[in-house]
């Protein structure tokens, strides 16, 4: 594994250095932005009358016009 891998936070994706001026960061490099994917909005809304733990998954499958 690379160092820089090690470096990267696994729940944002940045890395301490570029919040840091002393490191060459800036202690404003990123901003938080909200987006949502729509496919983990359909699983989300499919999966709320599902038992929990039956085995029960939501999966996408490609919409070709066929039944699903």
């Amino acid at each position: 594994m690379w160092t820089r891998d090690r470096q990267t936070c696994r729940g944002c994706g940045t890395r301490a250095a570029e919040w840091d001026p002393a490191q060459g960061g800036r202690s404003d490099a990123y901003r938080p932005k909200s987006t949502q994917c729509v496919g983990c909005a359909h699983v989300a809304v499919l999966s709320k009358g599902l038992p929990e733990g039956a085995g029960h998954h939501i999966v996408l499958v490609p919409n070709d016009g066929g039944e699903l």
